[in-house]
């Protein structure tokens, strides 16, 4: 990705911060994590109503999973991994 370029109040060219968002899981579960630490420390000083730490870490649960809860949770990541893995069995299964 091309670094962004911006122009100073004198003019000086400067390169711009990139706020990039990843495509694999890892970074992104990473951020969301961080989101909702920043949620949890900043979000009733600075007014988030929506986007609250319990909200970010629901959504974080229903993705990644929850095994120590009653009852544990899957999440749909491991949903996924699961089905591709059984689709693959069958398929396996089936050509034999």
């Amino acid at each position: 990705m091309p670094t962004v370029k911006a122009c100073s109040e004198n003019n000086e060219i400067k390169d711009m911060a990139s706020n990039e968002i990843p495509d694999s899981p890892e970074p992104l579960i990473s951020l969301a994590t961080d989101a909702a630490d920043g949620a949890a420390t900043e979000g009733a000083g600075i007014g988030i109503t929506h986007n609250t730490a319990a909200a970010i870490r629901q959504d974080l649960i229903a993705l990644v999973g929850d095994p120590v809860a009653v009852p544990p949770v899957i999440g749909a990541r491991n949903a996924y991994h699961m089905a591709k893995s059984a689709k693959t069995a069958a398929t396996a299964a089936q050509r034999s």
